[in-house]
């Protein structure tokens, strides 16, 4: 995503592979939200002068044959700014061309994370 080549991106990805986040509404009600894989992907190619930063850690991966599950905790810049943190959740299968995401789950909150919101990369 840094360097915004949505080639690369959307080679990560399988035909028909599915993006969700699970979220809060503003009154409390959980939601499962799905995005598209395409849209995501024409936003991260999209001209910007704000660049996005997902600084991902504590990953962790369990595989058993040509599936693996991957979480990890994220924090999200915008440019300079603090935009959300969660972790992801991704659904990997090992076909001919390698590893490629089926499934993204993710969740954004704007409290709780590394750094302060509106703070700069560490």
């Amino acid at each position: 995503m840094r360097t915004r080549d949505s080639a690369a991106v959307r080679a990560a990805f399988t035909p028909g592979a599915r993006l969700q986040t699970a979220l809060l509404r503003p009154d409390g009600r959980p939601e499962l939200r799905e995005d598209s894989v395409g849209a995501f992907v024409r936003a991260v190619g999209a001209p910007s002068d704000v660049a996005w930063d997902e600084q991902v850690d504590s990953m962790h991966v369990r595989i058993d044959g040509p599936l693996a599950v991957a979480t990890a905790d994220y924090t999200f810049f915008a440019g300079p700014r603090l935009s959300h943190c969660g972790i992801n959740a991704f659904q990997l299968f090992r076909g001919p061309d390698g590893w490629k995401i089926f499934q993204l789950t993710d969740t954004r909150r704007r409290s709780g994370c590394r750094a302060e919101i509106g703070s700069s990369p560490p």
